[in-house]
């Protein structure tokens, strides 16, 4: 075997995250601390503060000349509603199936996840509503980067995967409120 075969070693499988905001960065990264990772796999989450198709392309610029057989990776891209519209997320949706991406989404934000570590939620919701109703559960402002708040939070990650129960895999319709399917990141990823 020659040299240059020798070098071509496979690497370890990792979990690359990819994520709008900071929130869902503190929120994975937690957990991770807290339940670690299956096949204690390498799991790198990043904010990258780019929305729906401009965050695909920018992760798919990323890996344009990556090889996939000596460092496999599994990408991971998680996407609010917000303002974007559905046709521009059933696009997002079928570029991450061509790519092999899995896509998690949440409408109408990722406090509806957060919200779900606290109660049931079977209502039509807003970012507003959402933020107010985790002020309420924590007696103080809710700030999407405390630390402290992710903390406590993660801890119940139980009672969330319960309280989405029934909140389907895959992403069944984008205009489903209140829906996420971050439930499948934990289940595949997580020791949950």
């Amino acid at each position: 075997m020659g040299r240059r075969e020798q070098q071509k070693k496979e690497n370890p499988r990792q979990i690359h995250v990819y994520c709008e905001g900071e929130s869902e960065k503190i929120y994975l990264e937690t957990l991770r601390n807290l339940v670690g990772i299956k096949q204690r796999l390498k799991l790198v989450v990043r904010s990258e503060r780019k929305q729906g198709i401009d965050l695909y392309n920018h992760v798919r610029s990323r890996y344009k000349k990556h090889d996939f057989k000596v460092s496999p990776v599994e990408i991971i891209i998680i996407v609010d509603k917000d303002d974007t519209t559905t046709e521009e997320l059933t696009k997002l949706k079928n570029k991450c199936l061509r790519s092999g991406y899995l896509l998690i989404y949440s409408n109408a934000c990722f406090e509806l996840w957060l919200l779900l570590h606290f109660e049931k939620v079977t209502f039509f919701t807003t970012r507003e509503n959402l933020n107010s109703s985790l002020s309420s559960k924590l007696g103080k402002s809710y700030k999407k980067t405390d630390k402290r708040f992710f903390e406590q939070v993660v801890k119940k990650y139980e009672v969330a995967l319960k309280n989405s129960e029934k909140m389907e895999d895959g992403i069944p319709e984008f205009n489903k409120n209140p829906y996420t399917n971050m439930k499948e990141l934990l289940n595949n990823y997580f020791n949950v």
